[in-house]
């Protein structure tokens, strides 16, 4: 299994709202994309967005990279970032994904900065901030966006719903 991670500090309060939402919706597109397998997003202290998937290969990822939502967003997080990091790397397809402490570790010993046009000192030294406290709250499956996995929650509260409504008018 190919693996990317990605981490994007929020410069400012102002755009993190955005940046937020920007990443539950470029989660739903990796999750619905060919060759994706699994993932997680992270809302970390201090404004931290965390990306961890697993794809067939790294043409598969590429492919989600490159095009949409996601292609349409770099530009921005070069503004809205002043710390970007990324890595890759390939392991056993029966291997989960990495917790996010051994992905912070990951991610310092062997990943890579991303531009941004206002970096930080920690950006400019490659210096990974510590996660913080990683509450279960905070840490999202993006295997909630596949097609199947949507359809399936999506009927249950439709389903959910409508007992309610006929309860009501009982």
């Amino acid at each position: 299994m190919f693996v990317s991670m990605t981490r994007l500090h929020i410069a400012s309060l102002r755009f993190y709202p955005l940046a937020f939402v920007q990443s539950l919706r470029t989660a739903r597109d990796a999750a619905r994309t060919p060759g994706f397998r699994t993932g997680r997003l992270l809302r970390a202290e201090r404004r931290t967005l965390w990306t961890i998937t697993g794809w067939d290969d790294d043409a598969a990822m590429k492919v989600y990279r490159n095009a949409g939502l996601h292609l349409a967003l770099m530009p921005k997080l070069m503004q809205w970032c002043d710390e970007a990091a990324v890595a890759h790397w390939t392991q056993g397809d029966n291997e989960p994904l990495p917790n996010w402490p051994d992905a912070h570790r990951r991610l310092q010993d062997s990943g890579r900065s991303s531009k941004v046009k206002h970096p930080t000192a920690d950006q400019l030294a490659f210096v990974i901030a510590p996660l913080g406290t990683v509450t279960r709250t905070r840490d999202l499956s993006l295997d909630i966006f596949s097609r199947g996995r949507a359809m399936a929650w999506k009927n249950s509260h439709a389903r959910t719903a409508r007992r309610r409504l006929t309860a009501n008018h009982l």
